[in-house]
């Protein structure tokens, strides 16, 4: 069931997911500010949103690097002239 219920919040990885899950966070840790109540779980959140979005960046990073190393570093001479 856990298993489950991670593979499904990682298939949501997405950027808008991770930006609402910050603004999320960041109301909570408003609301425990006007209560006074420990903000260590909203701090948890927003953290958890940023780890989103980290992550959206190393994979779109990784992406691009992948994409562009299969091109030669060094454009190959022209042919010679005859």
């Amino acid at each position: 069931m856990m298993m489950k219920l991670i593979a499904a919040l990682n298939s949501l990885n997405t950027p808008w997911v991770a930006i609402i899950v910050i603004m999320l966070g960041m109301t909570f840790d408003v609301v425990c500010k006007i209560y006074a109540v420990p903000n260590d779980a909203a701090t948890g959140v927003i953290g958890a949103g940023i780890g989103l979005l980290t992550g959206q960046a190393l994979s779109n990073r990784t992406t691009v690097l992948t994409e562009t190393t299969h091109e030669p570093a060094i454009p190959s001479p022209p042919p010679p002239a005859t």
